[in-house]
This record gives structure tokens, C-alpha cells and sequence, in this order.
């Protein structure tokens, strides 16, 4: 067979993913804890509908500058908070009922100054709305400036200084934009544009400053009928129709904003702003971005190696476990990498059926952690003899020759390991009616989900071995499931995919499992191998070689346990009974019954 890719996340997706999480913690500390939803995007801009906010990840555009990674990730987060910024202070239906009141396609109203088209509408009204709704973000949360700077002097105009000194409508709109976000002036916008800018400046202040969006769109308007005619003479010269701009609105199709919640926001950043100095204003000095710069290169860095660490464990690599014989010894290869195939849903459902059993089993597994006291025996003749004191009983018939205290032992530390067959005889019936290998997923489910709750450290592998046709015949095939320290939407969609593959071949599994659990060292270490009881054998090995595996591993303090789900015929039993002496548990309908059993002897035989 051809083995088929791989259904794990990429670095790439991974990191994003990682990043959308971040940006949405960071948000909620940020503006508090009231509900909203975050989405990466794919359109040409960000924008929030009401309830969520859309961040587009891919910010790079064709009129902007090439951005590093790093600059890349400060334009998302200013995008974010920008977005969020307009659930916070903005209410959209006055928006667009003022779109609605002052639009118009009748060029005689245009040239009346009394209505506009809507794309110039749009522009006077997105610039000092986001003007506004920054200014108030920025003054209740001032650790979003240096964010909102970046995306207006880096993103916003793309490459601000481009095309100026040409066409005054041109230099007009961004001096005007420039001006409403509080940034440094372009030395060479044609002074008759910057006059019409100057002319209106004191408007602009106030639209930044307005209760709520209403009154700074009134003011918007205000603004507009004084530099209307300037522009529709601009306009004439160029042989431009007024209609003829385009502005893409991403306000104009969302539903958002409670207009009183909105405006006592509005009011706690104004009280701020009446009582101190103006956090941003225009300045004839560009921010310097290098620190955030610096900063952002290190949180990407670490987000690269918590990234990487995550994915060590699903990389692909070959290792060699070396098999004792009865006649020396042999090394076979196995393959390391990840799992095809995915069912989140499949092991929600899984969940479900095992859920009423994960308290009293993790309960069970608490107890490799927990501390033994010492105890005082209550009876004089109780316990084991004090070989010291014998002497005492003949010569000065003193009785008192038992140990009266029974030593306690300190908490311990456990860390297990969780092997699956999943082999193609996994796909037989067991004696229950479902497939061997759904019982098997049960049983990991179980026990991993009352590892988590216990505190216990736990890996989940999964083992097969495939002829991928492709000159390395029956490869041993290890699959990890859930690495140590790992248990997301990942893990669980990998759990619940698990299905019947080809062959197996259970010596090398348990081999390669004892090894890995002897490169660590908690006090108890244990190995569960799920098996059906059907394995298969390389030339040289038979049940006796997983004997000598399990007793072996025992012998370097890593306890073997089988949770055997098969046939229920005596020899079957008595194969697996042999190749795990004392160390199988043949699962009836009580598998956190019958795990307990062997666990607290585990228990008592390491403490």
C-alpha cells in the first residue's frame, strides 16, 4: 500500500492557529471579558459583523512594502484591535442611516453641495469614525498604540509618500486621513491641499473627540460641505466625475453596537482625555517601532520552539530496537511519523460513552501519587519480627520483639505509557458485538482522559505493520497518538481515527516501548500494551521473547500491564496469560474495576 499523507496540521497552520488563540486572549484581556468571536479572513480587509471579529492573515498586498514575518504579525494584531475597538465605541446603524440620509446618484444635488455620492460619503465616514474609535482605544488602553501606529504609517496608505505632489485630490485625502490619525505630515503634499486640510482642522479634532458615532458623523458632514465645492473644482480640472472614486466600505454590510453601551464606553475615554494631555496628537516625528520590533522577534522565537517541540514528536525518523533471542539477539527498524487518518467527532462520541467512568479511574490512578503514612500497629504480635530484639524474648521474656511501626512511603511520581494494536485482526467482532478496535479506543480513551484528570503524565501510540511496496517490505509502523504533555483537538481527532491497519508485530512495539519509557525517571513507570491476543512473530521469536521483554522491563522498574480485548478462548487467553505473566487483564465489562485491581498492586509493589 502507499501510505497516505499525513492528516496533522503543517508549522504554518500550527503557528497560525497558535496566533489566533493569542490574539484572542489578548484581546479579551485587553478591552475585558465580553464575548466575541475571532476568525482569521480571507478578504481584502478586516472587519467585525456585530458579535465576531475577521482578522485577514495575509496582510501583504501589492502596494504596500514587503513586511517580514515579524511585521506581518504586529499589522494582525493592529487590525485586531482596531476591529475590536468598533464593538467598544462605535454603534453602525448610525452609520448607515446617515449613509442612507445624505446619498444621493443626482448630479445637480452634488453640485448643490447638498447630497454626495456614496464613495466619497463612505471616505469622510470610515476615516473619522476610525479616527475617533482609535483615539478612544488608544486613550483607555495605551498599550494598543504603538499597534494602530504601526498598521496606519506601514499599511493603511501602502507606501504613504508614493504619487504625492501631483494631483491635489490625491495629496488632499491623504493629508486629510494623515491629519485624522494623528500622523507626522508628507514635506511634499501640494500646499493646496494641505490649505484645505488646515481650513477644516479644527472639525477634525472635534469629530475625534464626539460622544458617539453619531455626532462625529454629523461632524463628518460639516467637513464635507466646507471642502466639497475645493474638490468637485479639483475634480473638473482633471476631467473627474465626482461618482467616478471608489472606497471600499467594509462598515457598510455589518449590523453592530448597542448606541448606549457604546457612548458610556465613549464617555469613560473621554473623562480620561478631559483630565490629561492628549495621548496622540499630531506629530512632526515619526514613532519609533524598534522596540516592538525586538519584541515581537522574541515572541516569535519562542513561538517557534514551543511550535517545533510540539511537532518533534510527529516527525518522521527511523529507530532500531534490538530484540532478545533465545539464541542471541536482533535489530529491527521501526517507523516513526504520524497518523493518516483523523475522526474528531468520532471520539467526541467515544467520550460520551466512557464519560461516567473517568472520575472513579482517575481516582484510581491518583493513588500512584499519593504518600503512605506510617502507621502504629495496634496489636503487640502484628508485623515482621525485629531480628535484633529476638535475643530480649529468651533471656528477659520480654515479648516485644515486633515491629511496631510499619514505615510509610514519600508521593511518588508515575508516568505511563499507552500502546495499541491496531493491527487487521482489530477488526473482528469482539465478544460484546463492536469491533475490537472501537473497544480499544474506548479503553485509551478512558484511561488517558483519567490520566489528564489524575495529573498523571501519559503517551498514547498506536502500532501495525504495512507493506508500503516500495522495496522495504512490512515496515514496523509506530503511530503516535498523544505525545507526553500533549492533549488537544489534535490528540483526540488522531484517537478517534484509529482504525484496523495490516500486520503487527508485537515484539518490536513492546521492546520499542520499554526504551522509551527508560529515559525517564519517575518513580513508576508504566507501560499498558492493548492488545487483541493474535500476534505475529519474526523468524527466531515466539511468546516466550515477550516474556523475557516483560520481565526484563520489570527488572529496570517499568511495570508492564495488558489490557487484553480478544477472543475468549482458552488458548487465547493462556497465550496472552503467558506472555505477560501475572500482568493481563482480560477486560470484561468492568475494565476500572479490573485496571484497579492491577494498579494497586503495582502500587504496593513499588511503594
Amino acid at each position: 500500500m502507499t501510505l497516505p499523507k499525513s492528516v496533522l496540521s503543517n508549522k504554518v497552520d500550527i503557528m497560525k492557529e497558535r496566533e489566533g488563540s493569542r490574539l484572542s486572549r489578548y484581546l479579551r484581556i485587553l478591552f475585558g471579558q465580553a464575548k466575541f468571536g475571532f476568525s482569521w479572513t480571507n478578504e481584502d480587509t478586516s472587519f467585525t459583523d456585530g458579535k465576531d471579529i475577521y482578522v485577514i492573515y495575509d496582510v501583504q498586498r501589492p502596494h504596500c512594502r514587503p513586511f517580514d514575518p515579524n511585521e506581518q504579525r504586529i499589522i494582525r494584531k493592529g487590525h485586531a484591535i482596531h476591529e475590536r475597538g468598533h464593538l467598544e465605541y462605535d454603534c453602525i446603524t448610525d452609520y448607515s442611516d446617515w449613509l442612507a440620509q445624505n446619498r444621493s446618484m443626482n448630479q445637480a444635488e452634488w453640485m448643490a453641495n447638498e447630497k454626495y455620492p456614496i464613495t466619497w460619503l463612505q471616505f469622510f465616514g470610515n476615516v473619522l469614525m476610525d479616527a475617533r474609535m482609535e483615539l478612544l482605544t488608544m486613550t483607555e488602553k495605551p498599550s494598543s498604540e504603538e499597534y494602530i501606529d504601526f498598521v496606519n504609517y506601514e499599511w493603511t496608505f501602502g507606501i504613504r509618500e508614493e504619487g504625492v505632489g501631483k494631483d491635489p485630490i490625491h495629496d488632499f485625502r491623504c493629508c486629510f486621513m494623515s491629519r485624522s490619525y494623528g500622523m507626522t505630515p508628507v514635506t511634499d503634499w501640494l500646499p493646496d491641499a494641505v490649505d484645505l486640510v488646515d481650513s477644516v482642522d479644527t472639525l477634525i479634532a472635534q469629530a475625534r473627540r464626539e460622544i458617539s458615532t453619531e455626532s462625529c458623523l454629523e461632524v463628518a458632514l460639516q467637513i464635507m460641505k466646507r471642502v466639497w465645492p475645493d474638490l468637485l473644482e479639483w475634480m473638473k480640472k482633471a476631467g473627474k466625475e465626482p461618482g467616478d472614486f471608489e472606497y471600499n466600505d467594509h462598515h457598510q454590510s455589518a449590523n453592530w453596537g448597542s448606541k448606549q453601551e457604546v457612548e458610556n464606553n465613549a464617555k469613560r475615554a473621554l473623562a480620561i482625555l478631559a483630565s490629561t494631555p492628549a495621548p496622540k496628537e499630531p506629530s512632526d516625528k515619526k514613532p519609533d517601532f524598534s522596540k516592538m520590533l525586538r519584541l515581537e522577534e522574541k515572541q516569535h522565537e519562542k513561538e517557534e520552539q514551543e511550535v517545533d517541540a510540539e511537532m518533534a514528536p510527529y516527525q518522521e525518523r527511523t529507530e532500531g530496537v534490538e530484540i532478545q533471542l533465545s539464541a542471541g539477539s536482533t535489530t529491527s527498524e521501526v517507523d516513526l511519523g504520524a497518523y493518516y487518518r483523523s475522526d474528531l467527532s468520532r471520539y467526541e462520541q467515544t467520550y460520551q460513552s466512557i464519560r461516567r467512568h473517568i472520575d472513579p479511574t482517575a481516582r484510581m490512578l491518583s493513588g500512584l501519587l499519593k504518600p503512605i503514612s506510617d502507621k502504629k500497629r495496634a496489636k503487640q504480635r502484628e508485623g515482621s519480627i525485629q531480628i535484633g530484639r529476638a535475643w530480649r524474648a529468651d533471656l528477659l521474656s520480654d515479648p516485644n520483639v515486633f515491629e511496631r511501626i510499619k514505615k510509610g512511603t514519600p508521593a511518588k511520581e508515575a508516568r505511563i505509557l499507552l500502546q495499541t494494536d491496531i493491527s487487521g485482526s482489530t477488526q473482528t467482532p469482539d465478544f460484546q458485538g463492536s469491533r475490537r478496535i472501537d473497544e480499544m479506543r474506548r479503553a485509551s480513551a478512558l484511561i488517558i482522559e483519567a490520566c489528564e484528570k489524575a495529573g498523571i503524565p501519559i503517551a498514547a501510540y498506536g502500532f501495525t505493520e504495512l507493506d508500503l511496496h516500495d522495496g522495504r517490505k512490512y515496515r514496523n509502523k509506530i503511530f503516535p497518538f498523544k505525545p507526553f504533555g500533549q492533549f488537544g483537538t489534535r490528540e483526540k481527532g488522531l484517537i478517534g481515527g484509529m482504525e484496523p491497519e495490516v500486520g503487527n508485530r508485537d515484539t518490536v512495539a513492546l521492546q520499542w516501548s520499554v526504551n522509551e519509557l527508560l529515559k525517564y525517571r519517575e518513580d513508576i513507570r508504566l507501560l499498558i500494551m492493548l492488545s487483541d491476543g493474535q500476534p505475529c512473530f519474526a523468524s527466531g521469536e515466539d511468546k516466550d521473547t515477550m516474556r523475557n521483554i516483560v520481565i526484563e522491563a520489570e527488572k529496570k522498574g517499568i511495570d508492564v500491564l495488558c489490557l487484553y480485548i480478544g477472543p475468549r478462548d482458552t488458548r487465547s487467553i493462556q497465550t496472552v496469560q503467558h506472555m505477560y505473566p501475572g500482568r493481563s487483564i482480560i477486560v470484561e465489562k468492568n475494565l476500572t474495576r479490573d485496571l484497579t485491581t492491577h494498579v494497586q498492586r503495582i502500587i504496593r509493589s513499588r511503594k
